[in-house]
């Protein structure tokens, strides 16, 4: 066999398929790639282990399959990689033949194949080769993604919808040319819309707004209910007075510059029919920036009150089982919200989600905290080496047979069964060898302190940690209408078993630990390590 074609006497490899359009499907369909790369491995002698599809991405897009099926090749976990064009490889030029290189010099004797192009690493001038390709599919993506743009604004200009999902108070109809679909207001958006812009106008609140459309038909496009934010998004957006954007011309898009549409003179056009009076929607637009910047909201201390929240991923509304976040009053003070609530939407028919000052439930639930577990000592896994006993019996048997082969009287049949038997036991010590130690045996261990004593010194981090290891959520309930007091039937603690429940110590005066301990702790790092990866 000639070295040339004991390269190609590959075992395994892994293909890689990618379609960028659906629309692409007669002359480069996923499964025609597949037939092509199958035939291609089969003559090669190779074995298919592997297919990792990006079904519907870009090439000029960073792509997780192709970055595995690299990852496979460099890794040793197959000999080659196959892909059917260069381009369906990658659109993004030199950068992606640079990552490729350096997965084929660090195996060498790995090997990529572009079937169509011919191209494989093994021939001589393959790097020049796959450089020309790959800043050819470079430009031949953006010269696309040009003409897409160009495509998309134009449609824009002529008042043709192209495509997806219709923006607020809009619905879309055929064209009126026959060519292609434009959009038209929807009426019953017309009616609640400019009567939600009438109410702000007027005074009432974005929430009470947010609240009385909730009890519509109308719904916005990409949700099951308005929240404050998509409300304020829809009446200060420009698509609601019939503009459109599109990416400013010669920016790339990398840089995600857009502006509406706009006349010779600079004036944004109108490609569609408004659904609110521009001056109602200017009056409108008005005020929201103005109680905007005018809010505690959109100050930068709200980030700073929400970070430091004690309770925060703990409590729990108990009619819609979602979270509650921490907000921040008109005031200034910071409250745990239903997320519902927050979003001004119902948990149930005629149930507003609950809400409670941060600071009062704060304190309640630290009482309870240290009143129920706070006497309680802390343990601390502690990990021990388990000796390699396997190992060690190898190695002295291994230790035995070998002095007794340096005895001069032994005869040859018994010389003959030892050093089989020796043999063997060197193989052993060196699979055992392999294996590396054995895992360490978890034993909880009082560390002397209480979760009390704990608590006093913690910071609030640390404090959560406590709060999350001994409880596991807090359900709150709305309160009385009227109510000023802080009422503690509201909330319901649900607390984790103790330790002594779950069997994880003994004695706490003692502080011992039991067999259960060791079992359930690994237990729990199997399944943290299970949901990591």
């Amino acid at each position: 066999m000639t070295p040339r074609a004991a390269r190609f006497d590959r075992r395994t490899a892994v293909l890689y398929l990618r379609l960028s359009d659906a629309r692409d499907e007669s002359s480069t369909s996923i499964e025609r790639q597949r037939n092509d790369l199958t035939a291609e491995a089969e003559r090669r002698g190779l074995s298919i282990v592997a297919e990792l599809v990006d079904d519907g991405v870009s090439g000029r897009k960073s792509r997780a399959r192709a970055f595995e099926a690299l990852g496979m090749l460099r890794d040793g976990k197959v000999d080659a990689l196959l892909v059917w064009k260069f381009d369906r490889w990658s659109r993004q030029g030199l950068s992606a033949v640079a990552a490729l290189i350096e997965a084929l010099d660090a195996r060498p004797a790995a090997l990529f194949i572009a079937q169509q192009d011919g191209l494989n690493s093994d021939q001589p001038a393959w790097r020049i080769i796959a450089s020309v390709l790959a800043e050819v599919a470079r430009m031949e993506a953006e010269n696309t993604s040009a003409r897409v743009s160009s495509f998309i604004r134009h449609a824009k200009e002529v008042g043709r919808w192209h495509g997806g999902r219709a923006p607020v108070g809009y619905r879309s109809i055929p064209h009126p040319s026959g060519i292609g679909r434009a959009l038209e207001p929807d009426p019953l958006a017309v009616e609640l819309l400019t009567d939600a812009a009438t109410r702000i106008v007027a005074g009432e609140a974005l929430y009470g707004v947010t609240q009385r459309l909730n009890t519509t038909e109308l719904r916005p496009p990409a949700a099951p209910a308005w929240s404050v934010q998509t409300v304020r998004r829809a009446l200060m957006g420009h698509s609601i007075v019939g503009r459109v954007s599109a990416r400013v011309p010669g920016s790339a898009p990398e840089e995600r510059k857009f502006d509406v549409l706009r006349d010779d003179e600079g004036n944004p056009r109108q490609i569609w029919e408004p659904v609110l009076p521009l001056d109602l929607w200017r009056a409108c637009k008005s005020v929201l920036e103005a109680r905007n910047a005018a809010s505690p909201l959109a100050s930068r201390q709200r980030a700073t009150v929400k970070k430091a929240r004690l309770l925060s991923g703990l409590l729990v509304c108990v009619y819609c089982g979602g979270p509650m976040y921490v907000g921040v009053t008109a005031e200034g003070r910071a409250r745990y919200v239903c997320s519902k609530r927050s979003r001004a939407q119902q948990c149930r028919p005629g149930i507003s989600g609950p809400a409670v000052t941060a600071q009062d439930l704060e304190e309640y639930v630290e009482a309870q905290f240290l009143e129920t577990v706070g006497h309680y000592p802390v343990f601390a896994p502690v990990a021990r080496e388990v000796p390699a006993l396997a190992l060690a019996e190898a190695k002295d048997a291994l230790a035995t047979l070998t002095a007794r082969l340096g005895d001069p009287d032994m005869d040859d049949d018994t010389a003959e069964r030892v050093e089989i038997q020796a043999r063997a036991l060197r193989r052993r010590v060196r699979d055992l060898s392999a294996q590396g130690p054995p895992p360490a045996e978890v034993e909880l261990v009082a560390t002397g302190e209480t979760f009390g004593e704990v608590w006093a010194r913690a910071d609030i981090p640390e404090r959560q940690e406590l709060l999350s290891a001994a409880i596991d959520h807090i359900t709150v309930a709305t309160g009385k209408r009227g109510g000023k007091r802080f009422d503690p039937d509201r909330f319901d603690i649900v607390w984790r078993p103790s330790p002594q429940e779950l069997g994880l110590a003994g004695d706490p005066d003692q502080g011992n630990s039991s067999p259960r301990a060791v079992a359930w702790l690994r237990e729990r790092e199997a399944r943290r390590s299970g949901s990591s990866t």
